[in-house]
């Protein structure tokens, strides 16, 4: 994989895992809410959160000389 190509990679990852912070931020108050809906909301944010950060990852073990 080329450089550049990861550095755009990296670079979408962070722009999504900075929307994702305030969708997160905005949904706190949800976090224990009786409705179940809005905790799923707050809930898929956070999963959201990790996954991007596994894809973080990966994208690092892709260009890591093995």
């Amino acid at each position: 994989m080329v450089r550049t190509e990861v550095d755009r990679l990296n670079r979408i990852v962070d722009v999504a895992a900075a929307h994702a912070c305030r969708a997160m931020l905005e949904l706190q108050d949800h976090r224990r809410s009786p409705d179940p809906q809005m905790r799923a909301a707050y809930e898929a944010v956070h999963d959201l959160i990790g996954d991007l950060g596994g894809l973080r990852m990966a994208i690092t073990v892709l260009v890591e000389p093995h």
